[in-house]
């Protein structure tokens, strides 16, 4: 939660809405099988229309926003269940005494993960979708003093990310399309205690974005989604830190309007927009309002957050500690409803206590290797829970 890549999340599209029955009160939707093949993008998108990468969803699977909700061609709400990577040494195995690649080996990182890809989709998890997170490992100053206490945004090298979204990122883009999951592409920096308009961090996505929304594998390529930052906490207004009121409120759809403006000029993909407290405040997006087509909210959920029960409370807003359903259902709707019911969510990282029953079982279950590997490595877990 505070530190990205300590947390091994798992992913899930659902949506909310006030004026409809609640997910309890009607029949679940079935999700939709990403199945035919590719097709050329829509003529229509903005920007360079170049897309190459292959795929494995045709016309019928393209997907959209329609309101508050995800949409295929055919207009049918589509839910997707999905889980996340990211490329580093240390959360490839080296954090569990495990070597399993060093040094920038661009080859070896490849085959590690797509293995770890096949042994998911091959035991049987139903997964559609992929949060690929595009790990600062790659793109800091090779000259980085370590330990140190600068921020790693701060050692950004621009010319290596170049390089290595092409050899590492956008490889493993192709991959995931070949086996049928969409990609939700991350920025490997996450957000600083507090983000402001104009600051260095803002340079260093901008960068990221112009660099990522123009590449042509990537801009207007209708498997490919983007999530525009990980985890902003508070925001500066008026050069007050805060966030969650309505001067703080107006001042994140200000700065995060940039950006979809930004990967507009370039790209038609989809947009996940994140909110402050970690990604848990949303409410202000229904008064500041968001422009533009194609947009929704990128959301966390841990035990703790929103009124939720927890052994100890945490920093993220909302409902009574300890509450149980009813305080975690208040918190979420005054957190997260009064933007789901403009636009859809995603849940990009959620409840690590199936990590923990998971480990509990992989006693019983030595014969699925598939279990172990997901353990141990820490770079994918799949969810479990459909809303």
């Amino acid at each position: 939660m505070k530190k990205l890549l300590l947390l091994i999340a798992s992913c899930l599209l659902f949506f909310s809405c006030s004026e409809d029955p609640k997910p309890w009160e009607q029949d679940r939707e079935p999700a939709v099988t990403p199945s035919n093949p590719n097709t050329p993008g829509d003529e229509n998108n903005q920007g360079n229309t170049t897309q190459t990468l292959p795929g494995e969803h045709g016309k019928k699977d393209k997907l959209h926003v329609d309101g508050r909700w995800l949409c295929n061609e055919a207009g049918e709400h589509v839910n997707l269940h999905g889980f996340w990577q990211t490329y580093s040494p240390w959360f490839n195995g080296e954090a569990w005494g495990v070597t399993n690649w060093t040094n920038y080996d661009v080859d070896k990182c490849l085959d590690y993960n797509k293995r770890q890809i096949d042994q998911i989709l091959s035991s049987g998890w139903k997964m559609d979708f992929m949060r690929l997170h595009m790990d600062p490992y790659w793109s800091l100053s090779r000259t980085r003093p370590w330990p140190t206490d600068r921020q790693e945004y701060e050692d950004f090298d621009e010319s290596l990310f170049i390089k290595y979204l092409d050899q590492v990122f956008v490889p493993m883009v192709e991959y995931c399309i070949s086996k049928g999951l969409y990609v939700v592409l991350m920025p490997g920096y996450s957000a600083p205690e507090c983000i402001e308009y104009g600051d260095l961090f803002f340079n260093v996505l901008e960068k990221l974005w112009t660099n990522i929304s123009k590449h042509p594998k990537l801009c207007n390529n209708t498997d490919v989604m983007f999530e525009i930052l990980n985890e902003p906490r508070q925001i500066k207004a008026n050069g007050v830190a805060g966030a969650n009121d309505d001067a703080h409120n107006k001042e994140l759809t200000r700065y995060m309007q940039y950006f979809v403006d930004l990967i507009r000029q370039n790209a038609s993909n989809i947009i996940w927009v994140p909110g402050t407290g970690y990604q848990s405040q949303y409410a202000g997006y229904a008064t500041y309002k968001l422009k533009g087509k194609d947009l929704g909210f990128a959301v966390h959920c841990y035990p703790g957050w929103y009124g939720s029960d927890a052994e100890k409370e945490s920093a993220e807003l909302g409902g009574t500690m300890g509450g149980g359903y009813d305080s975690f259902q208040n918190g979420w709707n005054a957190q997260i409803a009064p933007a789901a019911e403009i636009a859809p969510i995603m849940v990009t990282e959620m409840d690590w206590l199936l990590l923990n029953m998971i480990s509990l079982g992989v006693r019983v279950l030595q014969e699925k290797q598939v279990v172990v590997d997901l353990v141990q490595t820490s770079n994918i877990l799949p969810t479990i829970l459909v809303m």
